[in-house]
């Protein structure tokens, strides 16, 4: 007889996945998840949830299924994530699900939650906050006419709805109900902390019709839910009292969750009010310059999730994997000049570290085995095992081998060129994200110039130049926004290169256009002469069209691309680059952007690779260094995250 063929083990590990999330949606159709007796009741169960927070967009997604079964092994039941706008949809009418970057694949991402028997909390917007590039919102929304954001305006509510409209569908058919694992879906996020439904009929219409468009898109089985602080008068003017919403608390350790618990059925029906955080903090997020980089003590997260379990509460934990701000995706908090923006690392000081190991809190204690240890002995079940640690390597040093100016490469690099007078924000020009280099001409003098920019709203930091030479930077939140220009002996180009260092992601002055904005000055007279403005997005390095010379010292420095190969001979590893030497800017691997740099400012000191962007042989390394030429001519790895951190 012919030997039958075991095609399960034959098939592809993808199409394996999708053919067990199948049998399990014909099984699990059809499923009921409810708020009875202020409880959580699961196909007629009572259960508590315990929801590990872990952001899709800040973990490669190769590495989701690992993060993921991490999350289960440390005892919890489900997972809360956010759905950033500007990360599907960062031009209008452009979507992408993962049909170009598998990133992006949001679907994919929650089936593999599924496979790991886990439940979803989608935290759906349109506003995220979570520290992320404008709270989640595309920058297009900057420059739409007569647009006020996070409130019910005409111009604000078309965005939504179209955005809604193409999101929601894509995740109907993985609510609980439909065979998926989505229980909850979260309406906006902290709305009391911007707007006021008490008070304001706009921003109570604007929470009314976030509701209704839900409900016409996913129907009304599923719980919608708002997040708002605990305590105070935040749920009051963020969230919508009765049975239209499910209204939730959110607090960290030391907060009395009985207060909490208390405070939120003041706002929901009778019996639908389960005891919840929400948002309940294993860290805190670090921003550059901070003294040390955030770390909080695992036994105050222990001790209050104790006194949550027994008050039969549940909780969201935020985060339980952190992950990185890659690329452009650092949020920042602030308003005006006050201005702090995030460090790259989105580790949270959570219990699973950046690079899936254990973290540990301020008292040395492993907080995955602390929460662990609770969950376990609240459920009374075993998790799964947690997966091995991935292996990380310190990779030997590599030296810069070529070097290319920015000056030099503007024709490979510029997405786009315009003249303007006065000068605009960089959204006016169809830009999101990374430089804009905004040029015009000094006449010749015998003196030197003094460049003034307090007219403007310098968004974020500039990097002064002459004849493309760095002379000095100009920060956002300089008390004095100046810089004296050498006398030049014939008409001379003034370049101020801007850094976007991340939009506003939280707060009432969260509006944040990015650029040169205003009227520059100029030996005490307004600049008349016209700007030539070139956008410089630099998503990645294109660096086949880039002119390289070999490395060598510069006897006056420009922004400079710098360019080493890390040779791997056997299966690459997560690593760390070290930026001890570097000053500020940006590392790309393989042309993937690993994110920013500040090395002067800190507490972040190394930047996280993880072994799905490299390669066995040859991998190419680019330092954009904007400051000043490395100190070395060689970059180092480490196989740990490298902070300064607080004394113990």
């Amino acid at each position: 007889k012919k030997k039958k063929k075991n095609c399960t083990g034959a098939m592809p590990e993808r199409l394996a996945l999708l053919l067990v999330l199948a049998t399990a949606a014909v099984c699990s159709a059809g499923r009921t998840f409810t708020l009875e007796n202020d409880r959580f009741v699961l196909d007629g169960q009572v259960l508590n949830l315990y929801a590990g927070c872990i952001h899709y967009a800040r973990v490669h997604p190769a590495l989701w299924d690992d993060r993921l079964a991490r999350i289960a092994a440390m005892g919890m039941n489900a997972i809360e994530t956010y759905v950033p706008w500007n990360f599907h949809n960062a031009n209008p009418g452009e979507y992408d699900f993962g049909e170009k970057d598998p990133a992006r694949n949001l679907p994919q991402f929650l089936q593999t939650a599924q496979k790991h028997g886990l439940l979803v909390m989608l935290r759906a917007g349109p506003y995220m906050c979570g520290e992320w590039e404008f709270g989640g919102f595309p920058a297009f929304l900057i420059n739409k006419t007569g647009i006020a954001i996070r409130t019910y305006n005409d111009a604000y509510i078309e965005e939504t709805d179209r955005w809604w409209s193409v999101l929601l569908p894509k995740v109907k058919p993985l609510l609980l109900e439909n065979g998926g694992p989505i229980v909850m879906m979260q309406v906006e996020n902290e709305y009391g902390s911007f707007g006021d439904v008490a008070t304001n009929a706009n921003d109570l219409k604007y929470m009314q019709h976030l509701v209704s468009k839900a409900r016409e898109l996913l129907g009304n089985n599923i719980v919608l839910y708002t997040t708002d602080g605990g305590l105070g008068g935040y749920m009051s003017r963020g969230t919508l009292k009765g049975d239209v919403v499910y209204s939730c608390g959110d607090f960290g350790p030391g907060t009395d969750a009985s207060a909490v618990f208390m405070n939120e059925k003041s706002f929901n029906a009778p019996g639908k009010s389960p005891n919840i955080s929400t948002e309940y903090y294993t860290g805190w997020l670090t921003h550059w310059g901070d003294g040390h980089a955030a770390n909080t003590s695992s036994s105050g997260v222990v001790n209050t999730l104790q006194k949550i379990v027994e008050l039969q509460g549940s909780a969201a934990f935020y985060m339980a994997h952190g992950g990185t701000n890659f690329g452009y995706w650092g949020g920042a908090n602030g308003g005006g000049n006050s201005f702090s923006p995030d460090i790259t690392s989105y580790d949270y000081d959570g219990p699973v570290a950046e690079n899936g190991a254990h973290g540990y809190g301020a008292d040395g204690k492993d907080k995955f085995e602390a929460i662990k240890a609770v969950l376990v002995n609240a459920t009374g079940k075993t998790p799964p095992a947690e997966p091995n640690f991935l292996p990380s390597t310190s990779y030997a040093p590599v030296a810069f081998s070529t070097m290319a100016t920015l000056a030099a490469n503007i024709p490979a690099l510029s997405a786009g060129h315009f003249v303007s007078q006065p000068l605009k924000n960089v959204e006016f020009y169809g830009q999101n994200y990374g430089f804009t280099l905004y040029e015009t001409t000094v006449a010749a003098a015998a003196t030197n110039h003094t460049l003034l920019l307090d007219k403007c709203q310098v968004h974020d930091r500039a990097s002064v130049m002459m004849n493309s030479v760095l002379l000095t930077q100009i920060y956002r939140s300089d008390s004095k926004k100046s810089a004296s220009l050498p006398a030049n002996s014939k008409a001379s180009t003034l370049g101020l290169l801007m850094e976007n260092m991340g939009r506003l992601n939280y707060g009432g002055g969260m509006f944040d256009p990015k650029g040169l904005i205003g009227t520059a000055e100029l030996d005490g007279s307004d600049v008349q002469s016209v700007w030539n403005v070139t956008l410089l997005p630099l998503p990645t390095v294109p660096s086949e069209k880039m002119q390289w010379t070999p490395y060598q010292t510069q006897a006056s420095f420009t922004p400079t691309f710098y360019r080493a190969s890390l040779d791997i001979s056997s299966s690459p590893a997560d690593t760390f680059i070290n930026t001890s030497g570097l000053h500020k800017g940006l590392i790309f691997v393989n042309g993937f952007n690993l994110g920013r740099y500040w090395e002067t400012q800190g507490p972040q000191h190394a930047l996280y690779v993880p072994a799905p962007l490299l390669k066995s042989g040859s991998n190419e390394l680019v330092v954009f260094e904007l400051d000043a030429q490395p100190q070395s001519s060689t970059l180092t790895f480490s196989d740990h995250p490298v902070y300064k951190r607080a004394a113990l």
